[in-house]
């Protein structure tokens, strides 16, 4: 009865995962099909997602620029995936313009598996971004794939792996919002445990050219 009641009072809560978690565990339970919805999957406005939509309308890339201590910064350039996971491309490309991703490091490499970037730490707390829903499409995770780390469905933040080869298994599990198109043997496949992120800059293009100056 007391969890019961827990999850009940879920329904006041102002995150929205927590409503629907909230909702589809009571509707597992016995009698639990006049649990009423969980209401909006999101508390912001319209007017946000239009923003997105009229951002996502345009090819966009980033170049992003890495150290390690002893040599020459390398660059690497990927093209975002405005159309599959427009809000995860669009977050990416807020949190880049933010500097948030400036000065975050590489804290995990597994060789022929991935490279996860984009956090303060070793550990790889300390997202640089608030969670938001997945955006589970019709992407493949080929070889220079981004996708956004996640504990669990619906709480992707800001960092994210990249594939170091072709992972299909991860398909329909993490949302994959943007591909390497340059400097990915040169750089990318290079990269250590404690590179440094210099910064990533959002362009529009597809990545083909570099940006202007």
């Amino acid at each position: 009865p007391e969890a019961t009641a827990l999850l009940r009072s879920a329904d006041a809560s102002s995150d929205p995962r927590v409503r629907r978690r909230a909702v589809a565990l009571l509707r597992a339970e016995p009698g639990g099909e006049g649990v009423p919805d969980a209401g909006s999957a999101s508390d912001l406005p319209l007017e946000h997602y239009v923003e997105i939509a009229r951002w996502a309308s345009v090819p966009r890339a980033a170049v992003v620029t890495v150290e390690r201590p002893g040599f020459d910064p390398g660059r690497f350039t990927l093209r975002l995936d405005t159309t599959e996971a427009p809000l995860a491309a669009w977050r990416f490309a807020e949190l880049a313009t933010a500097g948030a991703y400036d000065g975050t490091s590489v804290y995990r490499v597994v060789p022929a598996f991935v490279v996860e970037a984009g956090t303060r730490s070793w550990d790889g707390f300390g997202d640089p971004g608030d969670p938001f829903p997945a955006e589970i499409g019709g992407s493949t995770f080929d070889t220079g794939t981004l996708g956004l780390s996640a504990p669990a469905p619906d709480l992707a933040g800001g960092t994210f792996f990249v594939t170091l080869a072709s992972q299909p298994h991860l398909a329909g599990r993490y949302t994959a919002f943007a591909h390497v198109v340059r400097n990915f043997e040169g750089v990318v496949a290079r990269l250590l445990p404690g590179d440094a992120i210099v910064s990533v800059r959002v362009f529009e293009g597809d990545g083909t050219t570099p940006p202007a100056p």
